[in-house]
This record gives C-alpha cells, sequence and structure tokens, in this order.
C-alpha cells in the first residue's frame, strides 16, 4: 500500500535554524501499491495542487518530495471523492526570498478574458483560445501585441479589430484582493521579492502604469525580456540570479500546478497560490510571516 500523510492546519509546534516542525498528520489515507495499480492512475489519484503530503518509504516509486498542496481524488472506491488539503510545506532552510509569479497571483491576466472576447464575438470560445504559438512570440518579444492579435483574428476568423480587443485584456487587468498586502508585509520584514512572469511587454507597461506594483519587488524577470518562459529551468535562474539567492533558500509562489512542480524539481520551496486568504494562512502555518500581519485588510 502506498499511504500518504496529509499534514493538518495545525500551527507551527516549533521552529528553529529555518526548520518548522507540525503537529502530528491529521488523517492517511491509503490506495493500492504500483504492484497493482497502473502508475498512470497513481499520478492521477496523487495530481499535485497545492501543499506537502509525504509519501512513504514503503514506495520508491514516488519522490519523497511532493509540491505543496495536493488534490487527492478517490479512483478507487464508489464514489469519486475529492479532498482537498490546503496546509504548507515543512520548510527544509530557512528563506531568504520569495518569489512571486505575477498573473493570477498579484494581478488577474488573461484569465476570463475568453469570456469577453466571446460576448463581444457572441459566440462561445475556449479558455486556451488566446494560447499557442503566437501567444509564446508574444510573450519572448518576438512580436508585438498588435501583430498577435492581427494573427489571431486571421486564424479564427473574427469579425473584430484590433482596437477593441486590446481595450478588452486591458479591462481584465486588475488588483487580485489581498495579495499586495501580503507582499508588503514580506518586505517590512525584510525578504528579497521577486516577479518572475510570462508576460507581454505591452501589457506590463499598461499593469505598470494602472497599478505601479514595480516598487513592492527587487528584481522582476518577464519572459519578452530574456525569450525563456516557466516552467523551462533557465526562467528560474535568472530569478535566482537577480536574487542573489539560492533555489533552497527561496520560496517559490504560483498559481500554476506545471510552474510550481517545475520549481520544486529544482529545490525551491513552493506555495501554490489559490486566494490570497489561503496564501496568508500558509505563510503563518510555516512562520514565513508574521501572526501580527493575520490583522492586515485582504482588500486591496
Amino acid at each position: 500500500m502506498l499511504v500518504v500523510s496529509a499534514i493538518g492546519q495545525g500551527s507551527v509546534a516549533n521552529r528553529r535554524a529555518g526548520s518548522v516542525r507540525f503537529r502530528k498528520p491529521d488523517r492517511k489515507l491509503s490506495y493500492p501499491s504500483r504492484s497493482s495499480t497502473p502508475r498512470s492512475d497513481l499520478r492521477h489519484a496523487l495530481r499535485a495542487d497545492a501543499l506537502l503530503v509525504c509519501a512513504s518509504r514503503s514506495s520508491a516509486h514516488f519522490p519523497r518530495r511532493i509540491p505543496l498542496g495536493i488534490r487527492l481524488r478517490d479512483s478507487w472506491g464508489s464514489s469519486s471523492t475529492l479532498w482537498h488539503y490546503s496546509t504548507s510545506k515543512v520548510m527544509d532552510q530557512a528563506v531568504d526570498a520569495v518569489l512571486f509569479d505575477l498573473s493570477e497571483v498579484c494581478l488577474r491576466g488573461l484569465k476570463g478574458t475568453h469570456a469577453h472576447v466571446g460576448e463581444l464575438l457572441g459566440l462561445p470560445l475556449d479558455p486556451l483560445a488566446f494560447l499557442g504559438d503566437d501567444a509564446t512570440r508574444l510573450f519572448h518579444g518576438e512580436i508585438t501585441e498588435d501583430e498577435y492579435w492581427q494573427a489571431l483574428i486571421r486564424a479564427n476568423g473574427w469579425a473584430v479589430d484590433v482596437a477593441a480587443l486590446k481595450t478588452l485584456v486591458r479591462h481584465n487587468f486588475g488588483r487580485i484582493d489581498g495579495t499586495e498586502a501580503i507582499i508588503r508585509a514580506l518586505k517590512e520584514q525584510g525578504y528579497r521579492l521577486g516577479l518572475l512572469s510570462v508576460h507581454a511587454r505591452e501589457w506590463v507597461e499598461y499593469c505598470q502604469h494602472a497599478f505601479g506594483y514595480h516598487d513592492l519587488f527587487d528584481v522582476a524577470i518577464y519572459s519578452f525580456d530574456y525569450a525563456v518562459s516557466k516552467p523551462q529551468p533557465r526562467a528560474y535562474q535568472l530569478a535566482l540570479e537577480g536574487l542573489g539567492t539560492s533555489a533552497e533558500r527561496t520560496l517559490f509562489i504560483d498559481d500554476s500546478r506545471a510552474n510550481v512542480w517545475a520549481a520544486t524539481e529544482l529545490g525551491f520551496q513552493t506555495i501554490h497560490f489559490v486566494t490570497a486568504k489561503q496564501l496568508r494562512l500558509d505563510l503563518l502555518d510555516i512562520g514565513l510571516l508574521e501572526p501580527h500581519a493575520a490583522s492586515y485588510p485582504l482588500g486591496g
């Protein structure tokens, strides 16, 4: 049997030399071992989504270190029960720096834009409609925003002009409530802070003008400046060079499970972002955010 221990939301019992000790796990869930279940099914059952789980040594086919947060789906029972553990990872070392994603963590990005464009066009659009090779070229600084929208209009036969699409995407950008207060609290505590973002140059220029967030960070690494995107290892390395720290002493926060998983494989301490409220609880739980920060307003 593969035994998975879900670390509970209990308060930190002890912290010293950068380590965090938690109370005993809330519960254990058991699943068939690899010998009786295809590995693909086990991967489905253990979908890295948010915090830490600990795999027992009885299974040599699973890494001991699984990204923060996990969703466990009962694929063998009579029902498809979904457990979601919103917990924090046991920190291996003290943290010197915190590296944030921008879109959907600090600011709203493209997520949801497809619905607005679909409403304008009078037809349903796939949430992935704006992604693809042209998006990669935009994010890597190889084409302009105008060229990107023109390519999408041609490829899909949309009856809309570029100006309308540019307006819609900018209306979608906005602050994620609560994140800025957390960033400011971490900054006051002396952590080095960084941004690692896959984004378009024109959109970043607009967001900086509208929301003025760059002053919160010591370094900002954008895909369009280096023609490299998460989850490519080089993107993370650029951020570490800018922060002047190591992966082991850096906490990485992102809403993308793929990006969190890649960072964990590179040695980062990681948190999968769901909401600012949950992020605050996670940071308090691992002792990275000082208790008085819990009184900071979540809005704004």
